[in-house]
């Protein structure tokens, strides 16, 4: 059956469902168009702030110098977050010279061994880094985004406290602003080191689940099958593993992993057929109608199935593979198990068929 060009091989409803799941801060996208690089951010507009935003950046970062060269770091700091306040969105110029001056107090800190003083500092030119950095990726200038991403890593790696935080916000963003420039290996890369990072610190962290998440979208968008096959097993396994220990330790459901394991099962049959592996898709298919039938049967009024994808979505989408495979038995196995027939899922990238 051949599916219609123009869509994307993800699943219809993975954006809602990752919306929920993930709040609107990840900047997670999965649209329905192929990717491609905005024209603002090949030429991003030079960033014109009102005379009076100018003047109380001046006016703050005049303060904080002076107080620098008086050695009164603190005032020194505070006149800097002012500078770093008055606009909505720093120009190159005003970020740079904040990240100097505040750069020099660190090191006037870490010299006599004041880490917690250093640490502080680090944070402010962490925090710094990643207001402005999402501030361009909003408006759609993703190198320069990059650029202060990468000042967020950088500066985040110095910290001990706030660290977690600090460094997830930087690497969400050097990642999504990468893969919005089609530096899918680059992009790749930032999704795997917040992993391996997070995986050190609590392995059942809510931010792993997003980071496997956010690196299967990248390895869809680079087309990358057997990659995004891996890191959805990887998602996949987190997702069983995190809600095992949150029902043996008795902690309670503060992270719900039904949805987004779903979506990942869902999409890793995809990625399985996408790959040429239609007979490993199709069993994987198999397995997860069998559960997801089963789990429907167990539930009732008071605890009803809180799933992206059912039964009948696994089976109508086996059958769209069985079909477009032209794998006969599959098809009569299928066409059983999926009464309501095919519902033409995204299984092609554009200009496939």
């Amino acid at each position: 059956m051949a599916i219609s060009k123009g869509t994307r091989w993800f699943a219809k409803g993975s954006l809602m469902v990752l919306t929920i799941y993930l709040g609107s801060t990840h900047l997670i996208r999965y649209a329905l168009s192929p990717p491609s690089i905005d024209k603002e951010s090949a030429t991003p507009k030079k960033i014109k702030q009102p005379p009076a935003n100018e003047a109380r950046f001046r006016a703050s970062f005049a303060g904080g110098k002076q107080a620098l060269s008086d050695g009164s770091y603190a005032t020194a700091l505070d006149h800097f977050l002012e500078a770093e306040r008055s606009t909505d969105q720093l120009t190159d110029d005003q970020y740079n010279a904040l990240k100097e001056a505040r750069l020099q107090i660190a090191q006037l800190y870490e010299s006599p061994g004041d880490n917690v003083a250093a640490n502080t500092v680090y944070r402010a030119l962490a925090d710094c880094a990643n207001r402005d950095g999402n501030a361009l990726y909003q408006a759609k200038d993703y190198e320069s985004a990059v650029k202060r991403a990468q000042d967020g890593e950088e500066f985040s790696n110095h910290m001990a406290e706030g660290k977690r935080e600090s460094l997830q916000s930087s690497l969400f963003l050097l990642s999504n602003s990468l893969n919005r420039l089609h530096r899918y290996p680059e992009a790749a890369d930032a999704a795997q080191r917040l992993i391996d990072y997070l995986k050190t610190v609590d392995e059942y962290d809510q931010g792993l689940g997003q980071a496997y998440s956010m690196l299967a979208g990248i390895q869809g968008d680079a087309k990358d099958w057997p990659a995004m096959d891996q890191a959805l097993t990887q998602y996949i396994d987190w997702c069983d593993r995190t809600h095992d220990y949150l029902t043996r330790e008795s902690r309670g459901p503060f992270i719900d992993t039904t949805i987004p394991r779903s979506w990942a099962q869902y999409n890793l049959i995809i990625a399985r057929y996408q790959k040429g592996d239609p007979d490993g898709a199709l069993s994987k298919a198999d397995d997860f109608f069998t559960e997801y039938l089963q789990k429907e049967r167990d539930a009732t009024p008071t605890r009803p199935l809180n799933v992206a994808f059912h039964s009948g979505d696994f089976a109508a989408l086996a059958l769209q593979i069985a079909k477009e495979s032209n794998r006969q038995n599959a098809i009569d196995l299928w066409q059983k198990r999926a009464p309501g027939g095919i519902k033409i899922i995204t299984l092609h990238p554009s200009g496939t068929q």
